[in-house]
Parts: C-alpha cells; sequence; structure tokens
C-alpha cells in the first residue's frame, strides 16, 4: 500500500496542475473576450442611441437633449420638445455583434454558471438605476479539443491504475509471505506452545518479527511467574484450610485430657466413668485426624491419569450399584434406548438411572473415573440423607456428545446448593456436610481437569443439588507417566 501511494501521489498531483493551469488558461481567455465583445457592444449601443436622437432632433425642427431610459423592455428616450423614441431591445440585440455567444439584459442577480458579466450602461428608471449588462460565454467548439483531452485524461488515468494494480500485486505478494510465519505462529501460541521464535525476517520485516519475538518470550515467562505465583497462592490457602481443620479436633482432645487430669487429681469418684468417655472422644477426634491427613495425602500425591477406553455408561451403573443396598434390576443398566429404569427398592433413597442403548465410551484412567462417579453418587446420597423422615432419590444420567466424548448428571432432591456457594465447594477444604474433610470435590474436580474435562455445580430438576461433569474423547493431555507429589 505504501508503494502504491508513493506511485499515485506525482501522478495525482500532476494531473492536478495540468486541469489548474488549463483552467486558468480558459478563465484568461474568457476575460479577453468578454472585454472585446464588450466594448464592441458599448459602442453599438452607442451608434443605436445616437440614431434615436437624430431622429428625435427632426422630429422637433431643433438639437436638444435628450434622455433615455428603459421602459417595458425598450429604450425610451425623452426629447426637450416632448417627443418620444423607443427601441425594443430585441431590435438592439439582433443587429448587435456576437448576439449568438451572449446574453444581454437588465441586471438580475449574479450571473450565470461559466459566463462573465460586463455592465454596458446604467440608465435611470422610477425605482433605482436598472444597469443594462452583458454575459458573455466560453466560445464554442466542435467538441474536438474537448474529447481530446477526455481521452488523454483517461489513457493517464488508466496507466495510472494499472501502474498501482501492479505495484500492489508487487508488494502484496511480498508482503504475504512475512505474513503467513507471522498466522502460523500466533496460531502456535493459541494453541499452548510458547516457545515460537521466527528466524530469517525479511529486511522490510525484521522489525516486526523482533517485536513478535519479544512478545513470545514475554509471554513464556509471564506464564511462568503466574504459574508459581499461583501454586504459591495455593499451598498458603491449602495450609490455612489444613491448621484451621486440625485445629478442630485438638480442641476436645485437649479439653479431654485436662478433664481426667483435673478428676484424677482430685480423686473423682466417678473418675472411670469420666475417664471412659474422655477416651472415647480422643479416639474419635484422632480418627477425624487421621481421615484428614488421608485425604490430603490423596489430594496432594494423585496419580497421574494412565488413559483408556472406558464405557461411561456401564461404570456409571456400577458407581449405582455400590450403593444399592438391594441391587434390583441394576445388572443391566437400562440399555433400552433413553428410558428411565427406577430400580424402586425400599430404603432411604431410590436411584433412577438413566443411560443411552449405547455405549459412552471415553478415554480416561478407569479408577479415577470411578472414584469420581462413587464420589458424586455418595454426595447425592448423603445429600437426601440431610433430610429426615421421607424417601430420597437420586438421578444418574449419562449422555454421548456431539463431540465424541461423555457427559454425566449426577441430581439429588436434598436442600442444594445456594447459587453464591457453588462456585466455592469446588476450592478444598469447603464442605456443608457435619463431620467432611473438604476436600472430596476437590479430588473430583482436579481428575476431570486433569482428563481435559469440565465439572459444573447446578440445581436439579428434583430439588437439589446437580453436579455434571464432560468428560473429552481424547481423554488427558499427557501420556501416562511415573506418580508425582
Amino acid at each position: 500500500m505504501a508503494l502504491v501511494a508513493l506511485a499515485l501521489g506525482p501522478l495525482c498531483g500532476a494531473l492536478v496542475v495540468v486541469e489548474t493551469t488549463d483552467r486558468r488558461a480558459r478563465r484568461v481567455a474568457l476575460d479577453e473576450r468578454a472585454d472585446r465583445l464588450g466594448d464592441a457592444w458599448r459602442a453599438h449601443l452607442d451608434e443605436v442611441l445616437r440614431a434615436g436622437e437624430d431622429d428625435l432632433a427632426r422630429r422637433c425642427d431643433a438639437p436638444g437633449l435628450v434622455a433615455w431610459r428603459i421602459e417595458g423592455g425598450a429604450l425610451e428616450g425623452r426629447a426637450a420638445c416632448g417627443e418620444r423614441r423607443r427601441i425594443p431591445l430585441a431590435d438592439v440585440v439582433r443587429t448587435a455583434p456576437g448576439a449568438d455567444a451572449v446574453r444581454v439584459g437588465l441586471e438580475s442577480g449574479p450571473a450565470p454558471r461559466g459566463r462573465i458579466r460586463r455592465v454596458l450602461r446604467t440608465f435611470p428608471s422610477d425605482g433605482p438605476s436598472t444597469r443594462l449588462v452583458l454575459d458573455v460565454a466560453s466560445p464554442r467548439t466542435d467538441g474536438s479539443s474537448a474529447d481530446e483531452r477526455a481521452l488523454g485524461l483517461s489513457l493517464v488515468v488508466g496507466a495510472a491504475l494499472l501502474g498501482a494494480v501492479g505495484l500492489a500485486w508487487l508488494a502484496a505478494r511480498r508482503v504475504r509471505a512475512p505474513l503467513s510465519e507471522l498466522e502460523a505462529a500466533a496460531t502456535r501460541i493459541a494453541r499452548g506452545d510458547r516457545g515460537v521464535q521466527l528466524e530469517g525476517a525479511p529486511s522490510d520485516a525484521s522489525t516486526t518479527f523482533s517485536a513478535f519475538n519479544r512478545m513470545a518470550r514475554e509471554l513464556r515467562d509471564a506464564e511462568a511467574r503466574a504459574r508459581r505465583a499461583e501454586r504459591v497462592a495455593a499451598w498458603r490457602d491449602i495450609a490455612r484450610r489444613i491448621a484451621h481443620e486440625v485445629k478442630n479436633p485438638l480442641t476436645p482432645i485437649r479439653t479431654s485430657i485436662e478433664t481426667m487430669r483435673r478428676t484424677k487429681a482430685r480423686a473423682h469418684p466417678e473418675f472411670d466413668e469420666i475417664f471412659e468417655e474422655s477416651t472415647i472422644t480422643v479416639l474419635e477426634e484422632v480418627a477425624r485426624l487421621e481421615r484428614i491427613v488421608t485425604e490430603f495425602s490423596r489430594f496432594a500425591r494423585l496419580p497421574r491419569p494412565a488413559p483408556v477406553d472406558v464405557d461411561l455408561a456401564r461404570l456409571a451403573a456400577q458407581a449405582v450399584q455400590l450403593h444399592d443396598a438391594h441391587g434390583h434390576g441394576l445388572e443391566e443398566p437400562g440399555r433400552t434406548g433413553a428410558d428411565e429404569a427406577d430400580t424402586g427398592h425400599p430404603g432411604p433413597v431410590s436411584f433412577t438411572l438413566d443411560l443411552p442403548g449405547a455405549p459412552v465410551m471415553v478415554r480416561a484412567n478407569h479408577n479415577q473415573l470411578m472414584q469420581v462417579l462413587v464420589n458424586l453418587v455418595q454426595n447425592a446420597v448423603d445429600a437426601c440423607q440431610s433430610i429426615p423422615g421421607r424417601r430420597g432419590r437420586v438421578l444418574v444420567r449419562v449422555r454421548a456428545t456431539d463431540d465424541g466424548g461423555g457427559r454425566l448428571v449426577v441430581g439429588d432432591d436434598g436442600p442444594g446448593i445456594a447459587p453464591e456457594e457453588r462456585a466455592r465447594v469446588l476450592d478444598p477444604y469447603v464442605t456443608t456436610k457435619p463431620g467432611g474433610t473438604g476436600l472430596g470435590l476437590a479430588v473430583v474436580d482436579r481428575i476431570v481437569s486433569e482428563h481435559g474435562g469440565t465439572l459444573e455445580v447446578g440445581a436439579s430438576p428434583l430439588g437439589g443439588a446437580e453436579l455434571a461433569v464432560t468428560w473429552t474423547r481424547q481423554g488427558p493431555v499427557h501420556d501416562p507417566g511415573s506418580s508425582r507429589a
């Protein structure tokens, strides 16, 4: 585009100069012609007026002063003897020189476009003085010079456009290759390859390539700093939550021990009973500490996924069967299209398993996928049982997604999760269950994330909470490897 502008700029300037010069020349010629015709018309008008005055002098038998004025489209002369002489303007124009190229009349507004006005004479009238004017136009030609000028301009413009197109094609051809490299490099960065660097830049694109390489390096460094900051912040938060969780059971342990020491020192008659109650409390809180440590260890040392092809529908049926005390109708997990099959077993919770008529294959770690299913179903059961005096309901639905993956939905009719709490329930050590560690859903979220899936928390049509997991067909991004800390 810059080359095109450089080529067209001088050419357009030359065209403007030529056109301006031509206009000035035509204006000068028109001024000269107007002056020449104006002088001829004034002489002709004087001759007409003298002839009229001579006629009045003969009729009055004596020369005398004649006053001329314009009345009703005619020149009217009045002699001292009272005689009058009218000369129609049409007669004046018809006998004047160059009448075909001029317009003669009384002054009325500005001169028409393309004409130059000359004042021939001013005559008195009943009102303001009236001026007889002459409007002169450019001389007519046979059109050959104008056609030649238009043809020349057309050829010049055509040549300029052709040259501009050629320059634009050359410029585009020269710029296209660096732009293609920039586009490919930007696409790789968008896909996660932060080590992209452009080499061998042409001279006119070296600055752009250097800026792109600097941007890529700064982006890589910024992401590394952000990851480090996120890890530090995450572990600080986890350490704070662990301290809080550990402190909770330590308080009753300390209270129980202090109670036993006081009753022992006072030889309290009910020491044995107090000792029994206190030791039970200590053991319960120690078990709670062990559970916290175990859950944290599982969360912190989650092994890298070893993906295999897994039927999500069949695994969901197995997870429900583990929680179904009676197991009626769960040997074949409802493979009758999308119809629902309620197990209908008596007990505190009934399960509804809604499965498609074909396997839903995803690529995932079998054990970790089963851990996700068991955890979600157990959370739904716990939510239902938190409302006493009724029979709860749990719905487990599996469907294939359009991109070849699978979607698992577990809903319940429990108390649900408030909208403002849904974003926090996946954080470590956030729980609404008495005695819960707050790591169950955090582990689920981490497993799903490392498999390239998504976990959504919402409201169930049953009235409680709903957790939906979407698994991709590709599975984890990384290949299986060793366990990591």
